[in-house]
Order: structure tokens, then sequence, then C-alpha cells
């Protein structure tokens, strides 16, 4: 095999043998030896013998032996540098890692398959949540794992530790337009501006840091393929293996096919949860989607949720009962208010009757607030029945009695206050001995929910339906949309830093200026300066995709938001979307977007957005969403794992 591996060395010959040995057995030929130095004379022992160990090796064709001790991080970064000084791409490993015999073909086949691929910096050989089902055998990620990992020549070269344009980025909120506003966003940043500092004596905090700069991606594969052995008191950074890491390598081969290169947001966030809990990893939604296609007979399935008719919540779950209808399977939905003429449609009348009598396999509970039905009523019924709880919004992590503008109290008064803690005190007490699963649409909310009731939600995305749009009523030939429920009084949505930040920007444009049209509240014309607002009415599904389909782009200013529907459609109809930087709506979005965030309230910065997007002389693809089939078969491959079935 004459694929190179630097095998970085320091202090422990017994490791240092075993994969050695193990590099000889998988037909290894060619391997770089970095060697740090002793820190002192007892030590001096251990390094010597290493390097003994390693003198008599005949697959190590060249070494690198130092005689002073650089430590775990200008050790490593001197022997990399050291390594790609001879060869173009390459292994790279430590001498507590030892390969799985299969790690070699995968590596191959990653480096030849995106060495063209400006956005792939690096190969791990290891994945810490031990197994991910997913595409193609193997997904990216925005940080990769360095037990065990391969990169090329030229993306090695680009890397300065001492990282000099990490302060502009994070001014950018760059770890927040790329995670989120999330606890990963603010640990990601944390621990590499430690790592720059030299408060943590490592250098792949940064190397990751440098990745994310670059817009890069790290594949990751969907199985362990290098075990670490190094978990001993002798190790010179952990000691123990934590509850969540798999450390048991893969026994048979992955199977390699094209998959998109796109980061897999929900890996991420999962291993960031793992991680804070301490718990193994739950399953990807691709394990349930698949899971779900395998179901034979039909399933009861009761669905509750406030009203069957709206945006959001209301239409998925309306559009997942009429698709469990096409499926074949028995669908209840009912509600607190009945807007369609459906006879599977209900309205809720004596709740844990209407239970009794559908008699349902699993029940999928949507939204609670504004209806009857209390969370203690639903938490009992699931004693019976197996019961699924998808967050919409944040009310179950707040002591909201509707849906809560923010999750944490604000501005109230003592009595307020009191009751808004009692009422969440009640809540976590329901959630925490329930039997009810839960899951969410986005990643932020997964995070928020977690840290709130320490119960991991399972990812389940949510989709839209690609319609034919209807032709709209050409008010004008260039506008920018947006849409929303009662859009100038919603307090969810930041309206008022929309109507001034388009003025601000549209004295910029001059003769690039744009006019406003502005979907979901009462119908009216307002003339400002050389351009024109529209305002309309609530408008069909097929006219708003109308409306998308001839805007420049949509705007989404929101105070809160978890998986926005709006952002979807406008995505399904190929049009770039500016937006705010808050909740779940970063991870709707690709690079370009991305850079069009702005901040709640913040006129001058959405005029600048708007201003920039507006003018660019190219929009990149929009992202493709999981599809109403893949939402669906992972609800389903959820109901089966409930239900046995």
């Amino acid at each position: 095999m004459d694929i190179p591996v630097l095998l970085l060395v320091y202090n422990r010959p017994k490791q240092t043998k075993t994969v050695l040995d193990r590099l000889r057995s998988c037909g290894v030929n060619r391997v770089f030896a970095s060697a740090d130095g002793p820190k002192n004379a007892q030590d001096k022992l251990l390094t010597d013998e290493v390097r003994n160990i390693l003198s008599q090796a005949e697959l190590v064709v060249k070494m690198n032996s130092r005689l002073d001790n650089l430590g775990c991080k200008q050790g490593v970064l001197s022997g990399i540098d050291w390594f790609f000084e001879q060869v173009d791409e390459g292994i790279i490993l430590e001498d507590d890692c030892q390969p799985s015999e299969h790690l070699f073909t995968f590596v191959e086949d990653m480096l030849s398959r995106y060495r063209n691929e400006s956005k792939v910096w690096m190969i791990s050989g290891n994945n810490p949540l031990g197994n991910w089902d997913c595409d193609g055998g193997h997904f990216f990620s925005r940080f990769g794992h360095v037990w065990g990992w391969a990169t090329w020549k030229d993306r090695w070269k680009s890397f300065n530790a001492d990282l000099p344009g990490f302060d502009s980025f994070t001014s950018n909120h760059g770890f927040q337009r790329a995670f989120g506003p999330t606890d990963l966003a603010a640990y990601r940043e944390m621990v590499t501006r430690a790592a720059i500092k030299g408060e943590i004596d490592t250098w792949d905090y940064q190397w990751n840091a440098h990745i994310l700069m670059q817009n890069g991606l790290a594949v990751v594969p969907e199985e362990i393929l290098v075990q670490n052995i190094g978990f001993e008191a002798s190790a010179t950074t952990d000691f123990e293996l934590p509850e969540w890491i798999g450390n048991s390598v893969s026994e048979k081969p992955i199977s390699i096919s094209e998959r998109p290169v796109v980061a897999d947001r929900e890996y991420e966030m999962e291993w960031s949860l793992a991680r804070r809990t301490n718990q193994r990893a739950n399953p990807s939604h691709f394990h349930y989607e698949n899971l779900g296609k395998t179901i034979q007979k039909p399933l009861r399935i009761l669905s509750i949720n406030s009203t069957d008719v709206g945006g959001g919540a209301e239409l998925i779950s309306f559009l997942l009962h009429q698709e469990y209808l096409k499926l074949g399977h028995e669908s209840l939905l009912l509600v607190e208010t009945k807007k369609t003429q459906l006879e599977t449609v209900q309205e809720i009348a004596d709740w844990s009757q209407q239970v009794e009598r559908f008699n349902p396999d699993v029940i999928h509970v949507h939204n609670l607030h504004g209806t009857s039905v209390s969370l203690e009523e639903i938490a009992e019924t699931a004693q019976t029945f197996p019961t699924l709880f998808t967050l919409h919004d944040t009310w179950l992590i707040t002591g909201s009695n509707s849906h809560p503008f923010e999750w944490q109290p604000t501005g109230m008064n003592v009595l307020d206050l009191r009751e808004w803690n009692e009422e969440l005190r009640k809540r976590k007490a329901v959630v925490a001995n329930s039997l009810i699963r839960f899951t969410a649409p986005s990643q932020w909310m997964r995070e928020l929910f977690t840290k709130r009731h320490q119960i991991r939600p399972f990812y389940v995305p949510n989709a839209v339906e690609n319609l034919d749009p209807k032709a709209d009523n050409h008010l004008s030939d260039r506008y920018i949309l947006f849409v929303a429920n009662k859009p100038e009084t919603n307090p969810y949505k930041d309206f008022e830093t929309l109507m001034n930040a388009w003025q601000m920007a549209n004295e910029t444009l001059h003769e690039n200026a744009v006019d406003l049209v502005v979907v979901g509240g009462s119908s009216k014309t307002e003339t400002i300066g050389n351009r024109k607002a529209y305002f309309l009415e609530k408008q069909s599904a097929e006219e708003i995709h109308g409306l998308i389909t001839n805007s420049i782009l949509v705007v989404h200013p929101s105070k809160q938001d978890n998986a926005p529907l709006t952002i979807l459609e406008a995505h399904a109809c190929g049009k770039p979307v500016v937006a705010s930087l808050v909740g779940g709506i970063p991870e709707l979005l690709n690079e370009q977007e991305s850079e069009w965030l702005y901040e709640p309230r913040n006129i001058t910065e959405l005029a600048e957005k708007l201003t920039s997007a507006v003018t660019a002389t190219a929009f990149t693809k929009t992202p493709e969403h999981a599809s109403v089939a893949t939402m669906v078969n992972t609800y389903l491959g959820h109901y089966s794992e409930l239900t046995h079935a």
C-alpha cells in the first residue's frame, strides 16, 4: 500500500509498537515518523525507547527527531509541516490512534474523490458518535476529528495556527452564522480563542476554525475507522474515555457512494448534545427515514393541534395527516378549531373519550397551547399510548400560557414572574416523568430543549409541498417579498426594521431600487420615494408561490423563529433569502445567504444586507431541503419504533 502515513510519537513505546504492528499488517510501507523530544531525564528513557522501536521498523522510511520538547501544539504542527515537505497527501496518526484495516481504502477513496473539491479540507478516520447512518457511507461536518485523519498538502500549507483573521471572523458573528445562535457556536468560539491565546496547548481547534473560516468541510465516516488506545495515565491529554464517545472500530468496509457536499448540521448538534449530557448519540433522521419505509401494516395515527388550517405547525400537521391517509394509514386529526370539511378532522370535545374511541397505535402532539388539552393529560395518555411531541415553538421550555415571545422571562412584575416560574416547574416535572418522545425541526430548538429538560429531542426536518405557482397580478416588475401572519403587528416579526431598512436601501440603490410586497395583513399601497410598498391580504399557497417566483428575493425579518416554512418555500422556488440571525434560521441558508443575516432591530445592517443581495451579480444555488416524503417517512420511523410495528 503506497499511501504515505505520518506517525506522530512521543514517550509511549507500547502504543507506538502496537500502531506500527497494525500498519504493517495492513500493508502500509511508507511511514514518516516525527518524534517530539523529552521534557526531562526520566522522560528521555521512554523517548529513546520509542526511537529505537522506530529505527528497527522497516516500514519507517524517514524520521524527524527533535532533541527538545515542543509540546502538544508545536510538536504536532512541526511534524505535519515536515510531512508535507515530503508528500502531497497522506494520513496523520498519533501514537495512540490504531487504524482499522478498512481505514486505508476509505481514505484513499476520499483523497481521490475530493482532491479537486475546494470545499473539502480533511478526511476524519474517527467518528466519535460511533455510528451515524447516512447516505453514501460518509458525510460532512464544519469540524473534523483528528484521531486519525488525512488531508492534502495545499490545504495544510494555507493554515496558520495563529489565525490572523479570527477577530474579524468573530466580530462578524462567524460562528453564529455557521452554527446559529447556539451554545455549540459559543463553545467552538471559546475553545478556539483559548487555544490561540495558549490557554490550551493544542492546534486542532485552530485547524477546525480555519476550515470554518474558509467555508470548508471535513469528511466523517459513518462508522469508526480509528480506535484510540491512549486513555491511560501516561496520556498527554485524556485519561479516561467519556461515556458518550464510541471507540469500537468497524469490522466491515464502508460502502461509499456519491452524496451532496453539504454540512450535516444534525450530526454537529448531536455531537454537541451527546458531549453535553455524556450520553451516547441518538440515531440520525436518516436512520428513522429508512425505518419508516419498511412499515408493512397500516397504523392508527391520532394527531392534535390547535387548528387544521394555518401556517407553521398547522400546515405541517395537516400535510402529515393528508400524507398518512394517502399511504393507507388511519389518521385522525383533532383540533380545537376546525376550518376544513374533512371527516378525518374533528374538533376536540372530550380528549380521553376520543382517544379511547379511536384507540390509536400512536399519538402525535403538535401544539397544545390553543387547545383545551393539558400537558398533564397528554402525559397520562402516554402511559397507555405511545406518544410523540413535536416542538414547533418554545412553549414547552417556558412558563408561558401561549406561544411565547421569549424563552426566558423578561419585563415581568414579581407576581407574573412567580406564576411563570411555577408553570415552568410543573412542565419540567411532567416532561421528566413522562414517556413522551420529543422531536424538533431545528438544531437550535433541540439544544434549547436539552438545556431546559436534560432530554435530547430527535431531529425531524420540516418540508413543504412543491406547488405549481399561480401567476401574480403584476403589482410590480421589481420587488422583494415578505410573507407573515399579520406582519405589521406580529410581535415575532421585525416589520418596523424592515420598512426602515427597505427605504434606506433604496436610497443607496438609486436606479436599482425595489418595491416591497407584504403578504398576510390588510390590503393597501404606500408610495415612498419612487417605489411602492404593496400590502396584500392572505393568499393561497399557489398565489404565494407565484409571488415568490416573480420576486427578486424573499426577506424574512424575525425576532424569534424555529424552522420557518417561508424560507423552505422560497428555496423551493429557487429564490434567495435575506433573514434575521435568530433561532433555527441560519440552519436553512446557504453560504451566500449566511452573509446576509442581520441582527434583529438593526436597521442599518439590514439595509446593507438588502443592498448587497439586490445588487448581487449572481445567486448561489438555493439549498435543497428535505422532501415531504422524507419528513413523512422519518415520523413513520419513529412511530414504528415506538409501537414496535
